[in-house]
């Protein structure tokens, strides 16, 4: 079977349109009243630091694009509810009690 390729003039094209669905899932985000507001607001600035690019990859900076910032926002969410409390206040033993029932619920939550 042939893989057919288009290259736009532009450079490549999104056909699942991944920017527009980030933006939607970001402005969600920002209306969330249900999700704890600390965890809220640090999302939202990590958010802010990949689309600048002040997120470090090695020694480089890495701007992120919409697709990752998208899957970002889900996992994001799931961990807050999942903790049940402020990322500030979340422990070693809060994470290995979460990552231990995770193995015994299986990934799927995630």
């Amino acid at each position: 079977m042939e893989k057919i390729t288009v290259i736009h003039d532009q450079g490549k094209i999104d056909i699942h349109d991944r920017k527009a669905k980030y933006e939607k899932a970001y402005a969600q985000l920002e209306r969330d009243y249900k999700l704890d507001p600390q965890n809220k607001q640090l999302i939202l600035n990590f958010l802010r630091d990949c689309e600048l690019g002040k997120t470090i990859l090695g020694k480089a900076r890495k701007k992120i694009g919409p697709a990752r910032c998208l899957k970002y926002i889900s996992i994001l969410q799931q961990l807050s509810f999942l903790l049940g409390k402020s990322f500030d206040l979340v422990t070693q033993s809060d994470m290995e009690r979460l990552i231990q029932d995770l193995e015994d619920t299986g990934w799927q939550t995630i």
